[in-house]
C-alpha cells in the first residue's frame, strides 16, 4: 500500500521513523547525563528528571515538526534542560515567597504575645539601664533577695538597692529619659 504523500511529494514515515530514530539516539545518549548535569547544578532528583524530560520533549517537538531544527541537538537539549531547570526553581521561589508572606494567617493572630515575644520585649526595655541596673533587675525577677544579689554580685546592700532604684526610675521616665530629675 502506497504511503501518504507528504507536503514536499515525498512518503511521510521514512521522514518520521528519521525523527523518531534521530531522538531516540540523543534521548538514550544525553538523558542520565543530562540529569546528572542538573543535579550538580543543585536539583533535587525529581527535579532533574523532570527538566530533563522537558528538554527532550521540546527538542522532539523541534526535530518532529519540520522547521528548523538545532544546528547541534545534543548540546541544544542540554542547554535547554539547564533554562527549564533555573525557570521552574525562580517560578517555585516566586512561588513560595508569596506563601511566606501570607503566613501566619490572620486567624492565628490572637493579639497575645508568645514567649520568645515577650523575652525580646523585656531585653529591649532592660537595654535602656545601666548594665549594673540591667543585672540587679533581672535577678530581682527571677526572686533573687537584695542579700543574694550583694554576694552574687560581689556588692553591698545598699549598692543593690541604689541600682534597683536608679533602674526603676529610669524604667518610669521611658527610654528617651534618663530617669534623672532635671533640677527646677
Amino acid at each position: 500500500m502506497d504511503e501518504p504523500p507528504a507536503a514536499g511529494g515525498g512518503p511521510v514515515a521514512p521522514v518520521f521513523s528519521d525523527v523518531t530514530a534521530r531522538f531516540t539516539a540523543i534521548y538514550e545518549a544525553k538523558f542520565s547525563i543530562l540529569v546528572k548535569i542538573l543535579q550538580v547544578m543543585g536539583a533535587s532528583p525529581e527535579e532533574a528528571e523532570d527538566a530533563a524530560q522537558d528538554a527532550m520533549t521540546d527538542l522532539f517537538q523541534r526535530l518532529k515538526v519540520g522547521g528548523e531544527p538545532p544546528r547541534t541537538p545534543e548540546g541544544w537539549v542540554i542547554t535547554a534542560a539547564k533554562r527549564f531547570f533555573v525557570k521552574r526553581r525562580k517560578r517555585d521561589r516566586a512561588r513560595w515567597m508569596l506563601e511566606i508572606k501570607e503566613f501566619p494567617p490572620t486567624d492565628w493572630v490572637d493579639g497575645e504575645m508568645t514567649a520568645l515575644e515577650e523575652q525580646q520585649w523585656a531585653e529591649q526595655i532592660l537595654s535602656h539601664l545601666t548594665p549594673a541596673q540591667r543585672k540587679v533587675i533581672r535577678l530581682v525577677i527571677v526572686g533573687a533577695s537584695t542579700s543574694e544579689i550583694a554576694e552574687m554580685l560581689g556588692m553591698t546592700q545598699g549598692n543593690v538597692r541604689q541600682h534597683l532604684k536608679h533602674g526603676r526610675d529610669r524604667l518610669k521616665a521611658g527610654p528617651g529619659n534618663s530617669g534623672r530629675r532635671s533640677s527646677p
